[in-house]
C-alpha cells in the first residue's frame, strides 16, 4: 500500500521497518497458512519480491487507540486460474480478534483497490468450514461464484467482489457515516 486507510477503530497502514518480513513469519504459521489456498507455488519469499516490486499489495492493520499492530490484510495479483486480486487477511492473536476489525480493515482494503487503484475484480478464496471469514466476506459483499479445490485438494470456496458490488457496499458505509458519524468513511493519509 502507498497510502493508510483508516476505517473507524482499525487502520490499513503502510508497512513500514520490519512489517513485510512480520506478515511472512505469519504467513508460515500452520494455523494461518492452512486458512489459505495458494499450495506450494507461492512462498513467502514470494510474498516479499511482490511487494518490492508492486505487485503484491500489503497494508497492515493497526488499532486506531493506540497503535497496536493486531494483523495484515494483502492482495496477490490476479494469477494462474484467478482472474481477480486476491485477498488474504488475518489477526493472528486470538485477544485481537474480532469481526469489526476484520470488517473495518477488508473495507479499507476494498477501498484501496476500487478507489484508489481502480481493480476491476476482487476475490478471497475461503474454506467452506472457516464460518468467520465468509460471515466477513458476506457482510462486506462478496458474493459466491465457485467451489473449488486448492493445491492440497481442500475445497475452498472463492468469493468475488466487483466494482458494482463495491459501490453499493460504499453508499451503505456512507448513509450509515450520516447517522453515526465517525469523522469519514475512510480517513486516507499519505505515508511520512
Amino acid at each position: 500500500m502507498k497510502l493508510s486507510v483508516q476505517r473507524r477503530s482499525v487502520v490499513l497502514d503502510v508497512p513500514r521497518g520490519m512489517d513485510v518480513i512480520w506478515v511472512t513469519r505469519q504467513l508460515q504459521d500452520p494455523e494461518i497458512a492452512e486458512n489459505f489456498a495458494w499450495g506450494d507455488d507461492l512462498s513467502a519469499a514470494d510474498v516479499c519480491a511482490g511487494h518490492r516490486l508492486g505487485q503484491v499489495i500489503i497494508g497492515i492493520m493497526r488499532r486506531t487507540s493506540d497503535g497496536v499492530r493486531t494483523g495484515f490484510a494483502m492482495m496477490l495479483p490476479p494469477h494462474e486460474g484467478k482472474d481477480f486480486f486476491e485477498l488474504l487477511a488475518a489477526i493472528p492473536r486470538k485477544q485481537h480478534r474480532d469481526a469489526f476489525s476484520m470488517v473495518h480493515a477488508i473495507d479499507a482494503m476494498s477501498h484501496y483497490m476500487f478507489d484508489h487503484l481502480g481493480a476491476p475484480l476482487c476475490g478471497a478464496t475461503v474454506r467452506p468450514d472457516n464460518a468467520a471469514s465468509i460471515a466477513v466476506v458476506r457482510r462486506i459483499g462478496y458474493q459466491q461464484r465457485e467451489i473449488r479445490n486448492d493445491a492440497n485438494g481442500v475445497p475452498h470456496a472463492v468469493y468475488v467482489l466487483d466494482r458494482d458490488l463495491w459501490a453499493a457496499r460504499r453508499a451503505r458505509l456512507e448513509r450509515g457515516e450520516l447517522s453515526h458519524p465517525s469523522g469519514g468513511v475512510f480517513v486516507v493519509k499519505r505515508p511520512g
